[in-house]
């Protein structure tokens, strides 16, 4: 049930919603303004990220350390016995879905 002042409140925001205050396009021009920046330094942002990338890799010649690292974890994984794992494949979205029901659960009954 609601009460006196939620009622009121909300005679008054629906009273607000109904007057329109005239900012002669104001908010349109500001509108029109703000993603077309915000897009541009985002990507003059982005260009300048990649490129220093780019030298980067190229300095430290990176493309060693990926390649190794590539091969190394293939190894690793080739020689890990799967069966061992299975209990903890199972296992996880257990427990994930165990955990949320109980947050689910009491934020209901709250």
């Amino acid at each position: 049930m609601e009460d006196n002042k939620d009622i009121l409140l909300n005679q008054l925001f629906a009273e607000a919603a109904k007057t329109e205050i005239a900012d002669n396009g104001f908010t349109r021009k500001v509108m029109r303004q703000l993603p077309s920046r915000a897009e541009l330094y985002n990507h003059i942002w982005t260009c300048a990220c990649i490129i220093v990338a780019v030298i980067l890799l190229t300095y430290f010649k990176a493309w060693n350390y990926l390649f190794d690292l590539a091969v190394n974890a293939i190894c690793v994984t080739h020689n890990i016995d799967w069966l061992y794992l299975m209990p903890v494949v199972i296992l996880l979205p257990t427990l994930t879905m165990i955990i949320s029901s109980v947050f689910a659960y009491r934020e209901l009954k709250a």
